[in-house]
């Protein structure tokens, strides 16, 4: 008996299992639910992996990659969510055609760049016998379509005559209804379908740009920041779009209010989605700014923080000083330390044998080999804080070079005093050779 009344269950009258409708609002949207999911997945597996790192460097992986990951999550979901603009208020209103009863509910509106969507909560659930939750998504991609409600007709007009057959509630018919008016001023949704198709294709443009910037932020990073800086105008113009595009008589619809029985109107305020684009595009300017002087003020930090090779943007650099010397007024000039400069872009490097004099035939120079920053723009070069780095002769140079003259101790303390990086892959330079001025 107790196993027949188990293959009973949810049976009646012997007929198979019947189980009832399970309908999901439009707040758990499946395509919410998958994005939010997959970057779920993504965070716990990041935080798995995360604790293989060691030192600092796992400080740096951590604030690499949580923003992006992030960001793009934010890029994606508030191209699909409804929730740009949205306006509530607790109405009393005629329910369905036909019929004389009133209900009490909570109207909501909520825009997206694809739709709206309409939901109407009653206060309670059920009155007159009937339960009053009800949630629908009017889309109006693309096309404006023709005039009037036929095959032709656009996709928004369609959907609001299915309504009307379906026999949805008064309420939800008059605000889409609303949208569908298209003469005179009266444009509501034709500004709305506008803006949102312009939005969306420069949302979808920051998608490709983002990717591209990270790809380069362990390339070159100047490059990657330039992505990164033109992700956020993109996502900002999605902004500015859904601002300015909009129809001279804006929505507000009238319904008579629950708590007072006076008319009041229905209209829409930005949305958590507006103001989660507008500071996601700021954040990805201010890190495209913040990684472009860092990489032209610190590009040896910088490059550790990427992950890249410090020397992968460096190139052999030759300098004879010689060549500089009898030049005009305007040309290099020589530094206490013994470098020839020539702005903050050409440093002249030499290794000096002895006094160095601008008279000629004074004393003997040699020609000194170092790294060159590469300048990938003229218009950035400008403001790079170094771009050669001196190089220290190495012990075997010294012994080498023993039958030279000896450098003083004042020169040896300027030279002490200059930047000279710390590399575990760097290889001291040689000095090339030598010139003697006859």
């Amino acid at each position: 008996m107790d196993s027949l009344s188990s293959f009973g269950a949810f049976r009646e009258e012997g007929y198979p299992t019947f189980y009832d409708e399970l309908k999901f609002k439009f707040m758990v949207d499946v395509t919410l639910f998958r994005i939010t999911s997959f970057t779920i997945a993504i965070l716990i597996s990041f935080i798995i992996i995360l604790p293989g790192f060691r030192g600092k460097k796992k400080w740096f992986i951590l604030f690499r990659w949580l923003p992006v990951i992030l960001i793009g999550y934010l890029l994606v979901i508030c191209n699909w969510m409804p929730f740009w603009e949205s306006g509530q208020l607790k109405i009393r209103s005629l329910y369905r055609a036909g019929s004389n009863q009133q209900i009490n509910a909570s109207i909501g509106v909520y825009i997206g760049l694809r739709g709206l969507n309409v939901t109407l909560t009653g206060l309670p659930p059920v009155q007159n016998g009937d339960l009053v939750d009800y949630n629908e998504h009017f889309s109006w991609t693309w096309l404006q379509g023709r005039p009037g409600f036929g095959y032709d007709a656009g996709k928004l007009h369609q959907q609001y005559r299915n309504a009307q057959l379906r026999g949805l509630p008064f309420p939800i018919l008059w605000i889409v209804e609303t949208f569908t008016i298209d003469y005179g001023k009266v444009r509501i949704g034709r500004y709305y379908r506008q803006s949102g198709w312009y939005a969306h294709v420069f949302q979808w443009l920051a998608v490709p740009l983002f990717i591209l910037a990270q790809i380069l932020f362990q390339m070159v990073i100047q490059y990657g920041s330039l992505f990164m800086f033109f992700t956020g105008l993109s996502v900002l113009l999605s902004n500015l779009i859904m601002t300015i595009m909009r129809s001279e008589i804006p929505f507000r619809l009238a319904f008579v209010a629950l708590e007072s029985d006076e008319n009041q109107f229905l209209v829409l305020h930005y949305s958590w989605c507006y103001y989660a684009n507008l500071i996601n595009g700021i954040i990805c300017l201010v890190i495209g700014l913040v990684t472009l002087i860092a990489d032209l003020r610190y590009p040896d930090e910088a490059a550790d923080f990427f992950g890249n090779d410090i020397l992968q943007s460096y190139e052999d650099y030759f300098a004879d000083p010689q060549q500089k010397i009898g030049c005009q007024n305007n040309g290099p000039s020589l530094s206490s330390s013994g470098m020839v400069n020539k702005g903050d872009n050409e440093v002249m490097l030499r290794k000096r044998n002895g006094p160095f004099e601008l008279e000629q035939g004074s004393s003997n120079t040699t020609i000194a080999s170092g790294l060159k920053k590469r300048a990938l723009s003229d218009r950035f070069s400008r403001f790079q804080k170094s771009t050669i780095r001196k190089v220290i002769p190495s012990s075997q140079v010294e012994l080498r070079n023993k039958n030279e003259k000896q450098v003083s101790n004042d020169d040896v303390n300027q030279d002490q005093d200059q930047e000279v990086p710390l590399y575990e892959n760097f290889q001291q330079f040689d000095t090339i050779g030598e010139e003697s001025e006859l």
